[in-house]
């Protein structure tokens, strides 16, 4: 799986959604974002901070399992 994704919905329906400032600018829809893609989200920065909209860079995880030990066979 490549990790791509669609970002299509309106960001004040986000924001109203997730009961949120609206963001300061809109974005246009984009329908194939990549991993390494800068793409604005809603972040927190910190466990007693309040969440908000912000740019970040679209990472996929390839961790799959942190568990150790042998795989099932």
């Amino acid at each position: 799986m490549c990790g791509r994704f669609a970002l299509f919905s309106d960001p004040t329906s986000i924001a109203r959604a997730l009961r949120l400032p609206p963001p300061s600018e809109n974005w246009p829809p984009r329908y194939n974002i990549a991993p390494g893609t800068w793409i604005t989200g809603v972040l927190r920065y910190s466990t007693d901070g309040d969440p908000l909209f912000d740019e970040s860079c679209w990472v996929e995880s390839t961790t799959v399992s942190t568990a150790t030990g042998s795989s099932p066979r």
